[in-house]
């Protein structure tokens, strides 16, 4: 963590954005920061498919439920599906986050709220000494009115067996919040 972090819960609150470790999260972000017009958060409707091709696959959005203080998605690339099994399309966060739903939908909130992104890295152990590391991006979409339309999000999934004791398994690492404001080519305040 740099040194203009404030940790927050399980979150660490700063203004800095932290390195991506796949290009293809600096490509989705380069085209969200470009997509913001002047504004703190892009519309919906200006984010390209077309400007992020090699990104697609792994892209997803969740669409913001207000009268019931919830996320349902609405767009999953082919390697978030796989990564989940199954289509995640139409599906509520109730039904694929189970028991961690109320801290995601928590947090999902404050990034559409504050407005801010979030950024993360985590290793999960599977089975069998198969292990899940993933890289995600969180960044807020407003719709035309400038209210709330929800989150675009692009996840690197990398699925292996680790040849090493647990000891040597990296731990999962705080995800980090980033104020719109404290991001390039922010509006004045």
């Amino acid at each position: 963590m740099d040194d203009h972090a404030t940790h927050v819960g399980s979150a660490a609150l700063s203004d800095t954005v932290p390195g991506f470790v796949d290009e293809r999260i600096g490509m989705v972000f380069a085209h969200w920061l470009a997509a913001r017009a002047g504004q703190l958060v892009p519309r919906r409707d200006q984010i390209s498919p077309a400007a992020i091709p090699a990104c697609l696959p792994y892209v997803w959005i969740y669409r913001w439920l207000p009268e019931r203080r919830s996320f349902r998605n609405v767009l999953a690339g082919e390697e978030i599906n796989l990564a989940w099994s199954f289509s995640i399309r139409g599906k509520s966060m109730e039904e694929l986050f189970g028991s961690d739903c109320d801290k995601l939908r928590q947090r999902w909130i404050d990034l559409i709220e504050r407005p801010a992104i979030a950024y993360g890295r985590l290793t999960s152990e599977l089975t069998q000494g198969r292990y899940k590391r993933a890289e995600r991006l969180n960044l807020p979409l407003h719709d035309n009115d400038g209210n709330p339309y929800g989150i675009l999000g692009i996840t690197i999934y990398d699925f292996d067996r680790l040849h090493a004791t647990a000891t040597q398994i990296p731990p999962p690492l705080e995800v980090v919040i980033v104020p719109c404001s404290a991001l390039p080519g922010a509006p004045a305040g």
